[in-house]
Formats: C-alpha cells, sequence, structure tokens
C-alpha cells in the first residue's frame, strides 16, 4: 500500500496535491473542474430537495391522521419529563458529594477507592445520557403536539421557496 496510516504520509501527500494545483497546469485543472463540480452538486442538491419536499408532506399527511393533545395536557406532559429530569440531576449531586465525602476520608491511591471512581465516572454519563434522552425523546407528547403540523407546513414552504428560486434563476 502506498499511503499508510500515518499522518505524515497524508500531510506529505496533501502537500504534493495542493502545489500541483497551484501550480498552472493544476491551476487550470482545479478552474476547469471548479464548474463541472459546481453543476453536480448544484443538480444533485436539487434532486435532494425535491426528495427532502415529499418526506416532509408524507411527514404532514401522517401529523395530519393524529388527534393533537391540548396545550394544558402538553404542558402537563412536559411538566412531568421535567420533573425526571431534576430528579436524575439531583441524583447526580447526591452521588457527587457522597463522593467527594468518601474522597475526604479514603485514601484515593487504594483499588477500591480507584474502582469507585469509575463507578461513578459511569454513573454521571449513564445518567447524563438518559437525562438528554428524556430531554429529547419522540415521544406520546411530541408526535401529538399541537404545534408539529404548523413546523412541518412551514419547513416545506420554505423548501418550496428555494426550489422555486433555484427554477427562476435557470429560467432565462
Amino acid at each position: 500500500m502506498f499511503l499508510g496510516h500515518n499522518a505524515t504520509w497524508w500531510a506529505l501527500a496533501l502537500a504534493i496535491l495542493t502545489t500541483f494545483l497551484s501550480l498552472p497546469p493544476g491551476n487550470l485543472l482545479a478552474q476547469a473542474l471548479t464548474v463541472t463540480f459546481g453543476r453536480w452538486i448544484g443538480e444533485r442538491s436539487k434532486k435532494s430537495l425535491v426528495r427532502t419536499i415529499a418526506k416532509m408532506e408524507e411527514e404532514l399527511a401522517a401529523v395530519a391522521k393524529i388527534t393533537p393533545i391540548t396545550e394544558t395536557e402538553n404542558h402537563i406532559l412536559w411538566g412531568t419529563t421535567s420533573v425526571r429530569i431534576l430528579l436524575m440531576g439531583a441524583v447526580n449531586i447526591v452521588i457527587a458529594f457522597i463522593y467527594l465525602g468518601i474522597g475526604t476520608v479514603a485514601d484515593e491511591h487504594t483499588e477500591q477507592y480507584k474502582t469507585l471512581t469509575g463507578f461513578v465516572i459511569v454513573f454521571f454519563v449513564v445518567n447524563a445520557c438518559m437525562m438528554l434522552r428524556a430531554r429529547y425523546r419522540h415521544d406520546y407528547r411530541y408526535i401529538h403536539d399541537p404545534r408539529r403540523k404548523a413546523a412541518v407546513i412551514k419547513a416545506i414552504e420554505k423548501l418550496k421557496r428555494i426550489r422555486d428560486s433555484w427554477d427562476a434563476k435557470r429560467t432565462p
């Protein structure tokens, strides 16, 4: 294999490539390919935009079938979720105080203390992940949110305006 997994080889390859592209033949090649790549990216982006619009319209049809919850129910469900998140944060604080208390009494160089440190770190990471999951989960409240339909409609309108502006620029 010519190029290894070493970063030095990749830096050397990029240095040679940039040197070639800065010289007149490489510069001409780069300028010639810029238009081709720009056109390719533009057409690919338009196809992607059309697919995204179709996907969003399917999502709008699915959202229209779901009966939304009232604003009060939405706040109640969010309140229970935020209480769960706050309780998880409080557990983190209690565990931190217990760990710091043990740290003042125990010898920090023992194997048991190092094991406890590992458990506490794993607990904090898992608890933080659970808090983030509870915050950003697409649960019943998210699916039945009364504002979701309006947000999907607004996103579709913005995407269609972008698509129409591209069509207007291409029409002579």
